[in-house]
C-alpha cells in the first residue's frame, strides 16, 4: 500500500484428530475444548511495517505485524472464536554492527478457544528456556531485549533478557506473576551473500528451567 507498508487477507486452515493425553493431563481433569479435534477454518486480515535493512540479521528499522481471524461456523469451524496477535520489534545500531533488538508481542483470543489455540508461553524464539506451550491462556503478553555483536570475522556472540505470562483476559495481568527468560548465545556467519548465521543459544529461567537451541537466522 506505500513504502515498508503492507496489508492483506490472513486465511488459516487445520485439522487436528487422534487427539492422546496423558491419563493424569489438565485437559481431561478439566474437560478442556478441543480434545475431540476437527477442522480449524479462520478468516481475516493482516498488517505489517517492515523497514529492517535485513530480514535475516537487521542491523536498524522496525517491524510490525499484526493478525485479526474470526473462526466462525459458517466456512466450516468446529469451535467459534476471535484471534488476534501482535508482534513489534525495534533495532538499533549504536557503533560498528553491533545491535540492539528489542521486541513486544502479545496474543489475545475469546469465546470457545480450544486448546490447541490458546496464546503459547515459550519457543525457540521467545522465551527461550521455556518450551512452547509451557503456559497457555488467552491471552499472552511477553518482550525481550537483545545484545548482539561480532567477535572475530564470522564469528559473535548474544546476550537477552526477556519476560512474559499468560492470563484469562487483560484485566487478569499484574506485574508480579511474569516469568524471566535470559540467556547467551554464540553465532557463525554460514552465508555472507545474505548475512544469514547460525545460532546456538542457552535460555533459562528461574528453577532449574533451560533449553538450549540451534537454528539459523537471529530469533527475532
Amino acid at each position: 500500500f506505500a513504502k515498508d507498508l503492507y496489508a492483506g487477507i490472513a486465511f488459516d486452515y487445520a485439522y487436528y484428530t487422534d487427539i492422546e493425553t496423558d491419563t493424569n493431563s489438565f485437559l481431561l481433569r478439566d474437560n478442556e475444548l478441543g480434545l475431540a479435534g476437527g477442522p480449524d477454518v479462520g478468516l481475516g486480515f493482516a498488517a505489517a511495517y517492515d523497514s529492517r535493512d535485513s530480514r535475516y540479521t537487521p542491523l536498524t528499522g522496525t517491524y510490525i505485524l499484526s493478525t485479526l481471524l474470526f473462526y466462525p461456523e459458517l466456512i466450516g469451524s468446529k469451535y467459534q472464536f476471535t484471534r488476534f496477535a501482535l508482534d513489534a520489534r525495534k533495532y538499533f545500531n549504536p557503533w560498528y554492527k553491533h545491535t540492539i533488538a528489542l521486541q513486544a508481542t502479545t496474543g489475545f483470543s475469546n469465546r470457545d478457544v480450544p486448546f490447541y489455540d490458546l496464546s503459547l508461553l515459550g519457543s525457540d524464539n521467545k522465551m527461550r528456556g521455556y518450551y512452547q506451550g509451557f503456559l497457555r491462556d488467552k491471552v499472552l503478553v511477553d518482550g525481550q531485549v537483545e545484545y548482539r555483536m561480532p567477535v572475530w570475522k564470522m564469528f559473535g556472540v548474544t546476550g537477552w533478557i526477556g519476560a512474559g505470562r499468560t492470563a484469562p483476559d487483560y484485566e487478569s495481568l499484574s506485574i508480579d506473576n511474569f516469568h524471566l527468560s535470559y540467556g547467551a548465545g554464540f553465532r557463525v556467519r554460514v552465508d555472507t551473500k545474505n548475512n544469514i548465521n547460525m545460532r546456538v543459544d542457552f535460555g533459562f529461567g528461574p528453577d532449574g528451567i533451560a533449553g538450549t537451541y540451534i537454528n539459523f537466522s537471529e530469533a527475532f
